[in-house]
């Protein structure tokens, strides 16, 4: 145990920290696991709950992006994981879009060759 009061002092403050850091943390990681539930939703949705729509996931991406580049900025994840699972996101969002317009061109293209 810290004996000095600046010591003491220091105890509170790193106590203080880390609830804050933890707090933190935890939305994150909400925030990502949400927005990749909502792609799998919609690549594979359930039987009986709400259809997802891209909105929802643009939506819910520009909430992930701004609690992690938030996170980067006060130093509790590194700005290069911040990078890193934002781009994976895009990626992931990216490719449900793909997907989406994927059987459109095959239909486009069905119809000009006849």
């Amino acid at each position: 145990m810290a004996h000095s009061l600046s010591a003491k002092k220091r105890v509170r403050q790193n106590l203080a920290t880390r609830i804050r850091n933890k707090q933190v943390k935890s939305k994150l990681r909400s925030s990502v696991k949400n927005t990749r539930e909502l792609i799998a939703g919609y690549k594979a949705p359930k039987e009986g709950e709400k259809p997802v729509d891209i909105k929802m996931i643009t939506s819910s991406l520009c909430l992930t992006y701004s609690v992690l580049d938030k996170a980067a900025k006060g130093g509790i994840i590194h700005q290069k994981k911040a990078s890193r699972l934002k781009s994976r996101l895009a990626i992931a969002v990216a490719k449900l879009g793909e997907a989406k317009k994927a059987p459109e061109a095959k239909a486009k293209k069905a119809k000009a060759a006849k």
